[in-house]
């Protein structure tokens, strides 16, 4: 958790001082207010619907997975951002899984004509 926690604030340019604070709260047992990690980002309230989308292509594309843990995550900082949040992300989880399947479709097409090609 901590590593992906820490790989996921430099992705969004947060300062190391600011994400060894927040890293601390990892080890809590308690329930721990994410509002000091939002306000840091400062964004209005239409920019918050891209957190869980930022912590989807992060998983993807940093850490090769997405995973049970990721997806629990995700449900709790959207549900924390609002109820009607979760449902509108499962919708933008789908296409953003639609997309990245075209996605991989095409470069494993090109692949295959660039092999065949030597």
């Amino acid at each position: 958790a901590k590593s992906f926690f820490a790989s996921f604030c430099e992705h969004l340019s947060i300062s190391g001082e600011q994400i060894a604070g927040y890293e601390q709260f990892i080890d809590e047992t308690t329930y721990v207010d994410p509002a000091p990690f939002i306000a840091t980002l400062q964004w209005d309230t239409h920019d918050l619907r891209r957190i869980p989308l930022l912590v989807l292509h992060h998983a993807v594309f940093s850490r090769g997975t997405y995973d049970a843990r990721t997806r629990s995550l995700l449900k709790t900082v959207t549900c924390y951002l609002g109820a009607q949040q979760w449902t509108q992300f499962v919708r933008d989880e789908h296409a953003f899984g639609v997309l990245l399947h075209v996605l991989l479709q095409k470069k494993e097409a090109q692949s295959s004509r660039t092999q065949k090609k030597k």
